[in-house]
């Protein structure tokens, strides 16, 4: 049964009317409340409710509560009603004056049933069913399971209980608290009306492929009873209701995947913003992207974006991580942050993506975040890339003059003082000018063959940074997806290859045609062909990521020190 139910973002102002009932019998009671959701309201004026008797109300109640740092507050006005005879009625819209506007409730259609006659009882005083959010999933996507009961209205049910162990084979499950809590409803089955509630809820979150059967579970509902077993324990009348059983399939992502698939499934959605949208070519901008679904926030690998002509873009940082509970379940939100440090002065705009398995159209999706423009003018001349080195090369020439005291003495003239400081800056000028012939006389004197070595060899570290991560960590889906996004972003960059044309046969054939030796070309597909095989056909090997990882080094060094024919 569909209740109209608050449906708002904590903070923002709402006023809704929702029924613990749509459908109920002659003689039988509805429940209604007029909400009004963070703010102070005026003039509450009720609905006529037309058809049906009022019994009791308007009694009032508020709260306040804080959720993820996020206040909110309602205060409610509560109305019982009688339904007396046969018949679909609409509550009116209720309204109330607040933030100097009047709101008003959306109306409500209740719809009375006769009562139908039947000689003693007309269906099971208790039932339970087990329901699954999906029974057709792949790996990587959470399910959640619930327990329902129903009870007839009159039995005096006070809790419940399990009375058979769970066990769900090829899933690895947790409770669930309080996220799906809709407190007591009503339907009517077969004629009766029946209390529902759901009981409990669990996660599922597949750890292998195949089907599954979760088997049916006995849930009790405890009526209390006027005996006692002690002054401190009540005693309880058991009726046991046996849930449905279930079948869970559970089968693998499709094969084909794209190379920028961030390992995440479910349903997301993306923000971006940038820090500043006019720089000069001295500075940076940082990218904040921040991602938000029902995923599983550990199964993510940050999106990697390959530096353009025009900008460099590094390797993201984590900014912040978190978990939260809402309506919907459990949700993750993931910020990442992006350094794009300009080459050139111009103006520039930049889209940062996300890809994720959608698990309703069971399909790769492609999210694009806000188009972010941007002007560079003309700066110093000196990279933002180049500014640690340069900073570490002062604090360097400094050092030995780190313990001399420049503090003037009483005795001591201020000209004295000011002499001093220009000879340490003098001092420190000469040495920095030394220091830099020397390590110039000394690049000079270096083979030109161990330089082209030493600079292929740093292209490939600083492409396989990320790789080496996940290797230390011991994350081989992590290590092998960055292995095949290094080696494909690589050679974006070397053959001016769009991403979007690039597969093994492809990469092969254009490198063989630029005049590369197939001792050079075929490690490289081999790589990738492993990289393949562990991300797709699950034949990751831990022990095996050193060798890969030594490997795909030694490919990128290959290309880098020979040149195309």
């Amino acid at each position: 049964m569909v209740l109209l139910l608050p449906m708002y973002l904590s903070g923002q102002v709402s006023f809704v009317a929702q029924a613990d009932a749509l459908e109920v019998l002659e003689g039988s009671y509805v429940n209604v409340s007029f909400t009004l959701n963070n703010a102070n309201g005026q003039n509450f004026r009720p609905p006529e409710f037309k058809g049906l008797k009022k019994i009791s109300g308007p009694s009032q109640s508020s709260s306040m509560s804080t959720v993820n740092g996020r206040r909110s507050s309602s205060i409610s006005y509560q109305y019982t009603l009688l339904a007396t005879q046969k018949g679909t009625y609409t509550i009116d819209p209720a309204s109330i004056n607040a933030n100097n506007k009047q709101l008003k409730t959306k109306p409500i259609r209740i719809k009375v049933l006769k009562k139908m006659k039947t000689k003693g009882s007309g269906g099971e005083e208790v039932f339970a069913k087990m329901q699954v959010s999906d029974s057709l999933t792949v790996m990587g996507h959470r399910l959640y399971l619930s327990y329902r009961v129903y009870y007839k209205i009159g039995l005096n049910v006070t809790d419940f209980e399990f009375a058979t162990r769970e066990s769900y084979p090829g899933f690895e499950a947790e409770r669930v608290n309080n996220f799906n809590r809709n407190g007591l409803q009503r339907e009517i089955i077969n004629g009766e009306e029946y209390y529902t509630k759901i009981v409990a809820e669990r996660t599922l979150i597949p750890t292998t492929t195949g089907s599954f059967e979760i088997a049916p579970m006995i849930i009790n509902a405890l009526i209390p009873t006027n005996r006692r077993r002690s002054f401190f324990s009540v005693e309880y009348k058991r009726i046991a209701a046996t849930t449905n059983g279930l079948n869970i399939e559970v089968g693998e992502l499709p094969l084909k995947r794209p190379p920028e698939y961030s390992g995440a499934v479910g349903n997301y959605s993306i923000r971006s913003t940038i820090s500043r949208n006019k720089i000069t070519q001295d500075e940076a901008i940082t990218l904040k992207l921040i991602i938000t679904g029902n995923g599983i926030a550990k199964d993510i690998i940050a999106p990697s974006f390959d530096s353009t002509d025009d900008l460099d873009i590094y390797d993201p940082k984590l900014n912040n991580e978190k978990e939260y509970v809402t309506k919907d379940g459990i949700m993750h939100e993931t910020i990442y942050e992006y350094l794009i440090v300009p080459k050139q002065e111009g103006s520039y705009s930049y889209q940062a993506s996300f890809v994720y398995f959608d698990t309703d159209s069971m399909a790769f999706q492609t999210l694009k975040g806000a188009n972010h423009r941007f002007q560079v003018s003309k700066g110093s001349g000196r990279r933002m890339d180049d500014k640690e080195a340069i900073q570490q090369e002062e604090l360097t020439m400094a050092a030995p003059f780190e313990e001399l005291s420049l503090e003037d003495k009483p005795n001591i003239p201020q000209q004295r003082s000011i002499l001093n400081w220009f000879l340490l800056i003098m001092s420190i000028g000469l040495m920095s000018m030394y220091g830099v012939k020397y390590y110039m006389d000394q690049q000079d004197a270096i083979d030109p063959e161990v330089k082209k070595a030493n600079a292929a060899k740093k292209v490939a570290l600083e492409k396989l940074k990320v790789a080496l991560r996940y290797k230390e960590k011991g994350d081989t889906r992590a290590f092998y997806q960055e292995i095949n996004n290094a080696i494909f972003g690589y050679l974006q960059d070397k053959i001016k290859m769009p991403l979007s044309d690039m597969n093994k046969a492809q990469v092969q054939d254009v490198l063989l045609s630029k005049g590369y030796g197939e001792n050079i070309v075929n490690p490289l597909i081999e790589i990738l062909q492993k990289a393949e095989l562990s991300l797709y056909a699950g034949n990751a090997d831990t022990s095996a990521m050193d060798q890969v990882y030594d490997a795909t080094t030694r490919a990128i060094v290959n290309l880098e020190e020979h040149p195309q024919s």
